[in-house]
């Protein structure tokens, strides 16, 4: 199960002990495996930046925000990298040089080895997914512009971001994101769905946007992977319905069409509501909690001179694949509102940090 982040409102001891029991409630029918990452709202309770984190790395069971996971299945092994905030300043993302270099480092090393990647951090970078074209979503990033920059040299790269809660109606949930110097098909970036409230930006241009909360929602994702692609299936839970879906084949092997899902009740990836290789779907945001609302400040613009892509022809990429599909279920969850509800399976894991 991958959690992006803003797993608690703010951070308390009492918070996190009531995720403990939601965790302890629910082992039975969730992932065995958990990888998170940490949001803002890990680091809002009193007693400082360093006390707060301590009791999100507690829960993580590591000792710094970022690491590496290997998560194990039938389609072999499927590397996830965890970026997230390291200090308090100068933005809500700081992070060192040597977590760069560690993450610049593991992508060339796992494209070495013709595999996919997932990347996962709670803030989305500027202009990838709904609401990130707004200028502020490209200011909390402290490395924003090295990030992509570094992204964009891996087009089997796939980093998963939360905190924008924006609808899984919308065009941009999933996007291939280009940049002018990289790979020409880009990384792609997926917005996990909020599982708290959603919001919606509204206004005549950018200049006088706001983001306003919109509606109570419970949702999230799924991620299967066989090692030609990977399928992201978006869910709304409380109503079991499939929202919204995408396939990324892996662009460094050979596709073969001939591995695909048991039609058990599963939908089968090549026939989502979507063209999965044409249409990169929509926005599920991912910052659950209480979270007062929205951001409100400032108009529109890019924090980058690279536009967002579409999602190219699936014939664009190749990619193979293996006997069977495992899952992940991805959330940016506030496990305190509405329980876990996240799909799939994770497996045994390696971790190197």
């Amino acid at each position: 199960m991958l959690m992006v982040g803003d797993i608690v409102n703010s951070g308390t001891s009492g918070e996190w002990n009531e995720i403990y029991d939601v965790m302890d409630a629910t082992a039975d029918i969730r992932p065995r495996q958990t990888i998170a990452a940490n949001g803002n709202h890990e680091r809002y309770a009193p007693g400082g930046f360093d006390a707060n984190m301590e009791r999100f790395y507690a829960f993580a069971e590591r000792e710094k925000p970022w690491a590496e996971y290997i998560v194990e299945g039938p389609a072999g092994d499927l590397p996830v990298i965890v970026l997230g905030q390291e200090f308090t300043a100068p933005t809500d993302v700081a992070m060192s040089e040597a977590q760069v270099a560690f993450f610049e480092e593991r992508l060339a090393h796992w494209t070495a080895h013709d595999k996919q990647v997932v990347v996962m951090t709670h803030f989305p970078l500027g202009n990838t997914v709904s609401a990130s074209w707004l200028h502020w979503y490209s200011e909390h990033h402290q490395m924003n512009d090295r990030l992509t920059s570094i992204l964009g040299n891996y087009p089997n790269a796939i980093i998963f971001t939360g905190h924008t809660h924006y609808p899984a109606e919308l065009g941009d949930w999933a996007v291939q994101r280009r940049t002018a110097d990289g790979h020409p098909d880009g990384f792609w970036a997926i917005n996990t769905i909020a599982m708290h409230v959603e919001w919606d930006a509204f206004g005549e241009n950018t200049a006088g946007i706001r983001e306003e909360t919109t509606r109570d929602i419970n949702q999230g994702l799924t991620l299967d992977s066989y090692g030609d692609r990977v399928v992201v299936t978006a869910y709304d839970f409380a109503s079991d319905e499939q929202l919204r879906q995408i396939e990324i084949p892996n662009p460094l092997v050979e596709f073969d069409a001939e591995v695909r899902p048991d039609d058990g009740g599963d939908p089968d990836p090549g026939t989502g509501p979507d063209d999965p290789g044409t249409d990169p779907g929509t926005d599920p945001g991912a910052d659950p909690g209480t979270d007062p609302g929205p951001g409100t400040s400032g108009p529109g613009g890019s924090g980058d001179d690279s536009a967002a892509g579409e999602a190219s022809d699936r014939g664009d990429l190749a990619a193979t694949g293996s006997e069977l599909a495992w899952g992940i279920g991805a959330a940016a969850a506030a496990l305190i509102l509405g329980g876990l509800a996240a799909g799939g399976l994770a497996l045994a894991r390696r971790r190197r940090a």
